[in-house]
């Protein structure tokens, strides 16, 4: 896809998990990042756009081509007028890219281990009087106790006091699990208490919750792990912990569940891991591409 196009539906939060994958492989994108959190807290001085554009349009740019460059050009204004405000805000930006991972500590000592393709925004300046944490990803908290401390998300807030807590946020899809302490989870239809050892899922219209026993997420010890997980969910994040695309034919039941993990270390048997239980086959198209497929009952 043209990158300029790419870029503003990512501005516009109109990007799907796959194109979200492809601007984070642009060099340019820590401060493609940064000049959009710094967007959130600019206002503009008042200007009357529809006026200069009809004007504009009037006068040279009949042609559909010329207005689409000349929009390019305007975000493009944008971006630099957002660079020159840019060092004077206090908000911190870090992320991970594909097959990555990163162990933040913030100002109060709370630790904050990142998943592959996940991103964190916080004030750093102000941060004993608001912990709060932006999250697109998932990431691993591990709170220092003192004031209230906020996950947000498009999907739900996440509060605790001091604890430890997994926050999965792709899209529509939700997970949280408690592994110590109590955690809040705030969504636009309800609000929820987990108690350490307990987990909730929510994606679109599916809810689930289980329990388990571990003292921390499985990805942090090499393999991602699943509890009833729709198969769409657990192919998207193979592609993120071995860079690989996957073709996948139409006919692919994605909203199938998936109870199982996989290894970061090994791709033949992560794609077996997830391909025997599900009834699939593989194949391998060079290093980054494998096409899946059902496997034919005879």
């Amino acid at each position: 896809m043209n990158k300029e196009k790419l870029i503003l539906k990512w501005l516009d939060d109109d990007i799907s998990d796959e194109e979200m994958k492809e601007i984070k492989q642009l060099p340019e994108f820590e401060d493609y990042l940064k000049i959009s959190n710094k967007a959130h807290h600019f206002k503009p001085p008042e200007f009357n756009t529809y006026k200069v554009l009809n004007k504009i349009k009037s006068k040279h740019y009949r042609s559909r081509k010329l207005y689409w460059q000349y929009s390019i050009a305007a975000s493009i204004i944008l971006i630099f007028s957002a660079l020159l405000i840019y060092n004077s805000d206090s908000h911190e930006s870090i992320n991970t890219s594909i097959a990555e991972q990163k162990e933040i500590t913030l100002p109060d000592n709370s630790k904050v281990s990142l998943n592959a393709g996940s991103i964190i925004t916080y004030d750093a300046e102000n941060w004993n009087t608001n912990r709060t944490i932006q999250l697109e990803g998932e990431a691993f908290f591990k709170v220092a106790k003192g004031k209230k401390f906020d996950v947000i998300t498009n999907n739900a807030t996440v509060s605790v006091l001091g604890t430890e807590f997994v926050v999965n946020n792709r899209s529509a899809f939700l997970e949280v699990m408690t592994f110590e302490g109590l955690v809040q989870v705030v969504t636009k239809d309800t609000i929820l208490n987990l108690t350490k050892g307990n987990s909730i899922v929510i994606n679109k219209d599916y809810f689930s919750n289980y329990a388990f026993e571990r003292e921390q997420p499985t990805w942090l010890e090499g393999s991602s792990s699943f509890k009833s997980t729709q198969l769409e969910i657990v192919l998207n994040e193979l592609e993120r912990q071995y860079d690989i695309t996957l073709n996948i034919p139409k006919n692919l039941q994605l909203h199938r569940l998936y109870t199982g993990n996989f290894p970061h270390n090994n791709l033949e048997e992560a794609l077996q891991s997830i391909s025997v239980p599900m009834n699939l086959k593989y194949s391998l198209k060079g290093e980054k591409t494998v096409s899946l497929a059902y496997i034919e009952e005879k």
